[in-house]
């Protein structure tokens, strides 16, 4: 997935199973905006994982039952 993050902080993980321990991680920091895996894009908001993108071949299910954490979902459209 090919991602603009000018301005932002993000942080990319190996696969949809380091979502859980990004999430955590940057809960702490304060400062990660946006987690990237391989099957999703997700933004931290007000301590929560909200889905905004998922990759071509997968499904909303799919990444839920490959993230720890719950989440929201509110996709955005590709552009």
């Amino acid at each position: 997935m090919s991602e603009s993050l000018a301005g932002r902080h993000a942080l990319v993980t190996g696969g949809a199973s380091g979502i859980g321990l990004a999430a955590a991680a940057a809960h702490r920091r304060r400062v990660v905006q946006r987690i990237i895996s391989d099957i999703a894009v997700f933004d931290i908001i007000d301590g929560g994982l909200v889905l905004r993108r998922v990759a071509p071949g997968h499904t909303v299910d799919e990444v839920r039952e490959r993230t720890e954490p719950e989440f929201t979902v509110e996709l955005e459209e590709a552009a």
